[in-house]
């Protein structure tokens, strides 16, 4: 038999359903004596891992009915069907059930399945390293500008700058953090100051030329003063400091039996003020206004004392 009876079509030999119409060839007498002449019975070509989802038994790609049962192949719905689940065969005159068409590349599907889910982790793990990365980054910036910012706030320029400015100001208290005295004798306070205060107010280019000479040398150029260190500030930046030279002036009276007031307040009787001698300090430099009085007189004059003592003689 080399056509369907039923619509023409040409069929292969040991075809048993027509693959146009679907046609059960095995009603004709022709194909009943094909397969009596083939001992083998129904024998398919080699399997191409395909099989039918109502009887199990292997059809090729281009079948349109299984040649087993002659289920309609072309209805089948490619969903994946275990073993376990696989029908049983059933005679062609059974109803077949909802067609699953089973594939082996189905398998192959699933099992692509996790790597598929494992290669979309992947932008995860690089979203991931990346603001690690990002992170680490700012940091690292921030901390540069931070650095940055304060070795220009904590300079020895910008210090000096703000300890000469602070003099300028006239602010006692700031002056007292920014000074300290080479003799410990000294003590750096509000009152104390208060002469270099006094000088500096009435001397403004003393200023000038001890911010620059601090800045350049470390020290002014009548060396009253010096720039030290006292530990460092941020853990990385000397903390700068201005030391003053403390004065020790010796007064001189040629007059017996006086007093006399420095600044206003009377200085302490000693054993050598019979003789009219006074030797005082340690002092801050700074301008200073000694007065004596003598019998009704009184006689005072203002003194600058910076580095040497400057002995005054009536």
């Amino acid at each position: 038999m080399k056509n369907c009876p039923n619509c023409g079509a040409p069929v292969n030999p040991g075809d048993r359903f027509c693959q146009n119409c679907g046609y059960d060839l095995s009603k004709v007498q022709g194909w009943i004596d094909q397969q009596n002449s083939n001992s083998s019975g129904y024998q398919p070509e080699a399997s191409s891992g395909l099989t039918c989802p109502n009887c199990g038994a292997p059809v090729k790609p281009n079948d349109h009915f299984c040649q087993n049962c002659g289920y309609d192949l072309t209805q089948a719905v490619q969903q994946p069907v275990s073993k376990e689940s696989r029908p049983v065969q059933r005679s062609v005159q059974n109803s077949a059930p909802k067609p699953v068409y089973h594939d082996n590349h189905t398998e192959d599907h699933q099992n692509s399945q996790p790597l598929e889910r494992e290669e979309r982790r992947h932008p995860r793990k690089k979203s991931k390293r990346f603001w690690i990365i990002t992170s680490i980054i700012v940091v690292i910036l921030v901390l540069a500008d931070g650095y940055l910012f304060a070795a220009q706030k904590y300079s020895k320029q910008h210090q000096v700058d703000q300890m000469v400015s602070d003099i300028a100001l006239q602010s006692k208290a700031r002056v007292v953090q920014d000074m300290v005295s080479n003799d410990p004798k000294l003590v750096i306070s509000s009152s104390s100051v208060a002469p270099f205060l006094t000088y500096a107010n009435s001397h403004h280019e003393y200023l000038y030329s001890m911010r620059a000479d601090l800045v350049s040398t470390g020290q002014t150029k009548d060396g009253t003063f010096k720039l030290v260190t006292e530990g460092r500030t941020v853990l990385f930046f000397p903390d700068y400091k201005i030391q003053a030279i403390s004065m020790n002036p010796q007064v001189s009276i040629n007059a017996a039996n006086v007093s006399l007031n420095l600044n206003g307040k009377p200085v302490p009787s000693s054993s050598e003020q019979e003789q009219g001698k006074w030797n005082l300090g340690p002092l801050f430099p700074g301008t200073y206004n000694f007065s004596y009085q003598n019998g009704s007189q009184t006689t005072s004059k203002t003194v600058d004392l910076l580095v040497k003592p400057m002995p005054m003689s009536r």
